[in-house]
């Protein structure tokens, strides 16, 4: 972009009624350009930059600070020392507007002269209000997601978790992010063989697993994760953990409450039976087998008829 910008600055001051193809080529651009030499004077700009910045098509020679305004040109001063010592600048700019905060991706690159001397710089920048709002939207929803999210890198290394996944365990951003993943598994082997599966490209879905708290307590879970892939580099995991711990607990509590039920039931000198709602046989204890002489199997159902 810098030789472009040069290109148009020094080889292109004639007069001439025909269309010249490199300041077609620069309007062309999809970002913000222009040409400011080191009085702070506006020598160039293409049509996207008059656009945003409303200038009219006699702005050469006008003053940038005014042409940006104040609010631009306060963040932007804050890198001009790095950028007149020959420094490239990469950085972002908020502008209030009439339709909200919009946000440009900006670029200061030096131009120097025959003596290596900065004489000016290359203003560069796009548009990214949408992206950043887009962002910030999916910022908004994943840390206020009521499961736990986290993402690991291809080393297995925790990169982000959100406050439900924090919460959940008991430990603080700086406590998780930053660990290994395995560090947090009660079951060694299973993390080694999820971290291999996600490494080939597969999909985790509904994997149950132990977690380790803070507090030395185990967090039973599910866990469905997939990589995000950029060709062939793995960027990170996006996993999604949902807690089933007191799941698990009331269903261990229904199977030691049918245990000891059918141990009473055992101890009873009596046939004793249940029924579903349909009133099938669904429980025989084993008086039926030493009164009948017959296994409960046979009866469960319609078979005692």
């Amino acid at each position: 972009m810098g030789d472009i910008a040069r290109t148009v600055l020094f080889s292109h001051r004639s007069v001439t009624n025909e269309p010249d193809p490199v300041l077609t080529l620069v309007d062309s651009i999809p970002a913000l350009v222009a040409y400011i030499d080191c009085n702070m004077n506006l020598q160039y700009c293409n049509q996207r930059f008059k656009a945003w910045f409303a200038v009219g098509n006699d702005a050469a020679e006008a003053s940038f600070p005014v042409i940006a305004g104040h609010e631009v040109f306060t963040q932007l001063q804050r890198y001009m020392g790095k950028v007149l010592v020959g420094e490239r600048a990469h950085f972002q700019i908020s502008v209030n507007t009439e339709n909200g905060v919009q946000y440009l991706d900006a670029t200061l690159s030096p131009d120097f002269d025959h003596r290596q001397e900065v004489k000016g710089f290359i203003f560069h920048c796009s548009d990214i209000t949408e992206k950043n709002r887009t962002e910030n939207a999916l910022k908004d929803y994943f840390e206020n997601a009521s499961i736990g999210i986290h993402w690991v890198n291809a080393e297995g290394i925790i990169v982000w978790a959100n406050p439900a996944e924090l919460k959940m365990l008991g430990y603080s951003e700086s406590e998780y992010v930053g660990r290994h993943i395995s560090e947090f598994h009660a079951d060694k082997n299973l993390i080694e063989n999820i971290l291999a599966c996600l490494a080939s490209r597969k999909r985790i879905l509904n994997q149950e697993a132990d977690l380790r708290c803070k507090d030395g307590t185990l967090r039973h879970v599910t866990i469905n994760s997939s990589v995000l892939w950029e060709g062939d580099k793995f960027i990170h995991t996006r996993c999604f953990t949902v807690d089933i711990t007191e799941q698990k607990r009331a269903a261990q509590a229904v199977r030691e409450s049918e245990e000891r039920f059918r141990t009473m039931a055992n101890l009873i000198p009596l046939i004793v039976w249940t029924t579903d709602a349909n009133g099938h046989w669904n429980f025989l204890n084993i008086r039926w087998s030493e009164t009948t002489g017959k296994p409960p199997e046979e009866a469960l159902r319609d078979g005692w008829k």
